[in-house]
């Protein structure tokens, strides 16, 4: 999957035990809609992990960037012994944007500026009852 958006922040590296590294960053990704312009927001947090944390080396607040992403998700057990679900959305590709070649896609299609032939044309009713 692939998503576009202006880069907030990083988090810092965490490192485990085990060794793995992981560190979160955030993209502004909000869209528009299209007849009244107004912003729908839509923050996203995403992480690298391991030797792809250094994709955000030179990446700076405000670029606008395109991520490619794998979504992973699992069920763990919590401290009170209840089951939860986490995901991550996990980056392996960072590009940087053009802004002058790019155009957000609205959030709202377009209405049909023609009725589909079903509504313009008469339906004979059949059914037994009113």
């Amino acid at each position: 999957m692939e998503q576009t958006g202006i880069f907030l922040k990083a988090g810092e590296i965490k490192t485990f035990d085990s060794g793995f590294k992981v560190q979160e960053f955030y993209l502004d990704c909000r869209t528009y809609n299209q007849f009244t312009g107004e912003p729908i927001e839509n923050l996203l947090k995403f992480q690298v992990s391991g030797d792809r944390i250094s994709l955000l080396n030179g990446v700076k607040k405000d670029d606008l960037v395109k991520v490619h992403f794998n979504i992973k998700g699992k069920l763990y057990e919590k401290e009170d012994g209840t089951k939860g679900h986490g995901q991550n959305l996990n980056v392996w590709k960072i590009e940087p944007v053009d802004r002058r070649n790019y155009t957000p896609e609205p959030s709202v299609k377009p209405e049909p500026t023609t009725k589909p032939a079903a509504e313009t044309e008469e339906v004979e009713d059949d059914l037994p009852f009113n």
